[in-house]
């Protein structure tokens, strides 16, 4: 997963409570046709459909958390800020309007600009962006 980049809780939540539907359902029925097929044997209606059950919310809970994984990393790639990531933007560019910047970042931004004072703008919005985001997942 890119750093910085972490998985909504609502997403996660709605995620885990539906797996966990579907992953008893999936334990109702196969207990139910192991209940039938061995003539009431209850023990190994309760197993089949225990272990059923628990595969079936593994794949889920993995299937969904790999999506939501999926779609935040390409958000990430194709650059589209987060909300989260709004706030940090805004904050170093109030930061940069002010003139109350990070000492060691301004000096990063001027090495990494190369000595130009535009890009350097720039830089340090980047650089502080991704110190603020770092700062945020520790």
């Amino acid at each position: 997963m890119a750093p910085g980049v972490p998985i909504s809780p609502l997403k996660l939540l709605f995620s885990l409570v539906l797996a966990g539907g579907l992953g008893f359902g999936a334990f109702y029925l196969t207990g139910w046709g192991v209940w039938e097929l061995t003539g009431g044997n209850r023990y190994a209606a309760y197993g089949v459909g225990i272990l059923i059950g628990l595969l079936v919310f593994g794949i889920l809970v993995r299937l969904s958390v790999a999506r939501a994984l999926v779609s935040n990393f390409v958000d990430f790639l194709a650059g589209v800020p987060t909300v989260e990531e709004n706030g940090f933007y805004e904050k170093a560019d109030a930061e940069l309007q002010s003139g109350q910047m990070d000492k060691a970042v301004w000096a990063r931004a001027l090495v990494t600009a190369k000595g130009n004072e535009d890009l350097r703008r720039a830089e340090y919005i980047k650089l502080r962006v991704r110190q603020l985001k770092s700062q945020q997942c520790t």
